[in-house]
């Protein structure tokens, strides 16, 4: 799912309120038949699990290696209560894991540099695949791609269509019209915190209904 509208329209809002970083005040929010909305204290953490977040601006650590980025989640919940061998031998299969997970964006070269040495889509890039790290049900994306210089920023779309193609669930704040035209499959247009129009990319797109959509489509694709 792909979201667009203007700056300072919601989007941003919309999306941490599914992971509940935002509390909402009304309504519902559905994931996997519960309403979350009404959930409280440990079990919010157990929701967030299953949702991987990638920010505008990356969110790295910048005192710990690339590896020790992606590993952390995955070493705070799954080696929780182990000790001794029982937690050496979970940590090193996080660890194989994680190195799998860079070769995929062919950086496993960057395990062990820190997150200052590397460029902004290689950071981006290391931030999508620590939220893969946690084998997540869903990943939001909030302007993914809106920090990056223009030339980096192909190598991180390229890898959220490789994630999109293998089915992966997601929901995408972006200014990408391209990318959400070629890979959304509902497109979502959001104006002072109301959805004002939602279809099919190719209706999206080619018949826009709501007269708002229709200026900010005139403004954005030339």
């Amino acid at each position: 799912v792909s979201i667009i509208g203007p700056s300072g329209g919601g989007k941003s809002t919309f999306l941490r309120c599914l992971n509940l970083l935002e509390q909402p005040t009304s309504g519902q929010i559905l994931f996997d038949g519960t309403d979350i909305c009404s959930i409280k204290g440990k079990a919010i953490d157990q929701c967030r699990q299953r949702m991987g977040m990638v920010f505008q601006h990356f969110n790295l650590f910048n005192n710990k290696t690339v590896l020790e980025n992606i590993m952390l989640a995955p070493v705070h919940v799954r080696c929780k209560g182990l000790h001794g061998a029982k937690r050496k031998e979970e940590v090193k299969k996080i660890r194989e894991q994680a190195m799998g997970l860079l070769a995929r964006i062919n950086m496993q070269d960057k395990a062990d540099v820190y997150p200052s040495t590397l460029s902004g889509g290689q950071k981006q890039r290391v931030a999508i695949v620590r939220s893969l790290a946690m084998n997540p049900d869903v990943i939001l994306f909030d302007e993914p791609t809106s920090a990056l210089d223009p030339e980096m920023v192909g190598e991180v779309l390229d890898l959220m269509k490789s994630l999109a193609d293998e089915g992966m669930t997601m929901v995408i704040v972006t200014h990408e019209m391209g990318f959400a035209k070629e890979v959304a499959n509902r497109v979502i247009f959001i104006d002072d915190g109301k959805i004002l129009e939602e279809a099919t990319p190719e209706e999206f797109f080619n018949h826009p209904k709501n007269p708002r959509l229709k200026d900010f489509l005139s403004k954005v694709l030339v």
